[in-house]
């Protein structure tokens, strides 16, 4: 059964190799973060990390966390403090 723009398992086996259709189906993780505003977090990337409240200066939201202009995954910031949230990349 297909509800929409799914494809079964079988067609992703059978297609597994081609680029066009891939590309038809999937995004990467850059193209799906381009939704989201940027914070850059090199100073205190390890405090983020351990889940540690940082102070941020910036509206309610989810955001891209960037670290050595790559993207490690989201964070969301309430009341003025930024909390990781999906951490994708770790150095």
């Amino acid at each position: 059964m297909k509800f929409g723009d799914t494809i079964t398992l079988e067609e992703l086996k059978k297609n597994k190799d081609n680029r066009k259709f891939i590309s038809n189906y999937f995004i990467d993780l850059e193209q799906y973060f381009e939704k989201f505003e940027t914070v850059i977090i090199d100073d205190k990337i390890n405090m983020f990390l351990n889940g540690v409240k940082i102070n941020i200066n910036k509206p309610n939201g989810i955001y891209k966390i960037i670290r050595n202009n790559i993207i490690i995954g989201t964070g969301i910031v309430e009341n003025n403090k930024l909390k990781r949230d999906i951490i994708i990349k770790e150095d």
